[in-house]
């Protein structure tokens, strides 16, 4: 871990963060946010999408940003991440088409949803990080191989894994 901890310090020093959208506030996506948030330099949450708005909101209050946005379209996010606010949607698309976002966490836990979001992000030229065990297995292949195509990195990791591991 120590050659990535090094390259996440120096993004934070040349205030050049990896930005990070993430669609899904369950209990997986709230420790997600509270640990990059709070315990990751070089990576910023800029946006979080989920079709209640409330949840994502309680997911960035629950790391300490008391103050997100409600944003509806591309241009609002880019405006909200361009001021350095934290922004939230129910509209996952506009994360996926953000030139202000590097990558997306698919966090929802649905195979079909999922799959519909990790498209848009391979098409958007976005990386994408599936925490969605079952999207994996059953389409997960079908996905590397297109984000292989898009020239974007396609992975996963599990939420109960040292992927999202966090020693305070």
């Amino acid at each position: 871990m120590i050659i990535i901890d090094k390259a996440l310090e120096k993004l934070e020093k040349t205030s050049n963060p990896i930005r990070v959208g993430i669609v899904g506030a369950g209990f997986m996506s709230k420790g997600l946010v509270d640990q990059i948030i709070n315990r990751t330099p070089g990576m910023k949450i800029v946006a979080i999408s989920n079709r209640t708005i409330k949840n994502a909101k309680e997911n960035y209050a629950f790391a300490g940003i008391k103050n997100s946005s409600e944003v509806e379209t591309v241009k609002e996010l880019d405006d909200s991440v361009k001021s350095n606010k934290s922004a939230v949607t129910g509209n996952f698309s506009i994360l996926c088409q953000s030139k202000n976002i590097d990558v997306i966490v698919d966090m929802t836990g649905a195979v079909e949803f999922g799959a519909t979001v990790a498209l848009e992000a391979i098409k958007n030229k976005k990386h994408i990080v599936s925490m969605n065990v079952e999207l994996d297995g059953t389409v997960g292949a079908i996905l590397k191989r297109k984000a292989d195509e898009a020239g974007v990195i396609y992975t996963l990791t599990g939420g109960d894994q040292p992927g999202v591991i966090s020693v305070s």
